[in-house]
């Protein structure tokens, strides 16, 4: 799903390297400070709430075209409402990166599977 992301242009999460020797994702780095817990002030904003709401519209729209292969396993921690999506199901502070260009990310994508939008 990252890579599929990258294809289509969504450059707020971490890009696929490919699998190392042990069995391991690799993934690229993303720079900049984890919201949670000390860095909440980095929201405080209106506008930068915005942008972390269109961030997650982004998302949507972009994996909106993404097929899980036949075979595709998910770590499901809550029951989904729906299946329209492949969701992330953990967006929150603590998985939202603030780069220092304004450039935000989100991280830690192992429980994404289907879900809605909500």
């Amino acid at each position: 799903m990252l890579t599929h992301l990258y294809e289509v242009g969504f450059r707020a999460a971490p890009r696929p390297l490919g699998i190392d020797e042990q069995g391991r994702e690799v993934l690229t780095f993303v720079p900049g400070h984890i919201i949670w817990p000390d860095r909440f002030s980095l929201l405080e904003s209106e506008r930068h709430l915005a942008d972390v709401a269109r961030l997650i519209r982004d998302f949507h729209e972009a994996v909106q075209g993404f097929t899980p292969p036949p075979d595709a396993h998910w770590q499901v921690l809550i029951p989904a409402e729906g299946s329209d999506i492949i969701a992330h199901h953990d967006l929150a502070p603590w998985n939202l990166v603030a780069g220092d260009e304004g450039q935000w990310a989100f991280i830690d994508w192992d429980t994404a599977g289907p879900g809605s939008r909500l």
